[in-house]
């Protein structure tokens, strides 16, 4: 889950996530997706089986970075922007 304090939806922030495998998974955060509607859900990464997350990094849609290298395992992972 990403939060920025620019705005609430954070429309147009890009996180990366690197796996151990030296795979790259790219999601990027719209603020909706039909007439007149908007999303707050979270982004999802289908990680492959056998596959570990290293680094997820957001670039905020200002161009600011926040980057997150550990990983509980509990598969949730939230980054602020501050």
């Amino acid at each position: 889950q990403i939060a920025g304090w620019l705005a609430p939806f954070t429309s147009g922030s890009r996180a990366t996530l690197e796996l151990d495998n030296g795979s790259v998974l790219l999601r990027e955060q719209q603020a909706g997706s039909g007439y007149l509607s908007s999303s707050l859900a979270p982004l999802h990464f289908g990680i492959p089986a056998g596959s570990k997350p290293v680094k997820l990094t957001v670039r905020w849609a200002d161009g600011t970075e926040a980057s997150v290298s550990e990983f509980d395992g509990s598969g949730k992972v939230t980054v602020l922007q501050y």
